[in-house]
């Protein structure tokens, strides 16, 4: 059972290892920005996500604010749509790239940036990565995997056959 849910989690690993050697690619032809935008009407809390992938980073940032009463919310209305909820994509062309940290996370409490609650703080969470550092990381599971599978045929390739022989008849000199 072990062994069958290593084996799921190496694929799972390898999969997200070929994804992100595909996105390195891509980061040679364009930038990527994805934006979430959800507005909750009931408790006036509004969450703006943002992943960006461009350069050699892969990027995340979350910024979550809750609006006052007196507060106008129509822009955040605008931006999170009749479903309360939008995702949008933009894509240009790609940039310069630059070095930097190989991971860097942050959290912190700032004015919003959206034009809600303007006296007050919203919580943003920021988290960036190289994306060599993730090809590392998921390569390592697929890697033992490999390894465990590969010293397993060698020591059974170098066990051989079993020759059983005839204990009865012996050549005697």
């Amino acid at each position: 059972m072990l062994r069958r849910a290593f084996t799921i989690i190496a694929v799972l690993s390898a999969s997200v290892f070929v994804a992100l050697a595909g996105c390195i690619v891509r980061q040679h032809f364009a930038s990527d920005h994805f934006h979430i935008y959800h507005w909750n009407p009931s408790t006036r809390n509004y969450t703006e996500i943002n992943f960006y992938l461009g350069g050699q980073y892969f990027g995340a940032h979350v910024e979550s604010t809750t609006a006052l009463a007196s507060d106008d919310t129509s822009i955040i209305q605008w931006r999170a749509g009749p479903s309360n909820l939008r995702f949008v994509h933009d894509a240009w062309p790609a940039g310069t790239r630059n070095d930097g940290p190989l991971l860097w996370g942050d959290h912190y409490r700032s004015t919003p940036s959206f034009g809600i609650n303007q006296h007050g703080l919203s919580d943003c969470w920021t988290l960036q990565f190289r994306l060599e550092l993730a090809l590392v990381l998921f390569a390592v599971v697929p890697a033992i995997w490999a390894l465990g599978r590969l010293r397993r045929w060698r020591s059974l390739a170098a066990r051989g056959f079993a020759v059983v022989g005839d204990s009865a008849k012996r050549l005697e000199i």
